[in-house]
């Protein structure tokens, strides 16, 4: 994983996959709603994996740094 520095909340949420040891698999804009992106970030910790709601630039930014 890139070095996240945890100062944006991409980077704070980057050192929270970090600690737990899930990775972002991938990152999806679900929808443009009345001129605002919805995001998801898919996570696999393990055999485990889950979705998460997140804003679209943290999401982006999540998925560039890791």
């Amino acid at each position: 994983m890139a070095a996240v520095d945890g100062t944006t909340a991409a980077g704070g949420a980057g050192l929270v996959l970090a600690a737990t040891g899930a990775q972002a698999v991938d990152v999806r804009i679900r929808k443009l709603e009345e001129n605002t992106y919805y995001a998801v970030v898919r996570l696999q910790e393990g055999e485990a994996g889950k979705e998460i709601d997140a804003r679209a630039r943290d999401a982006l930014a999540l998925a560039q740094r890791t």
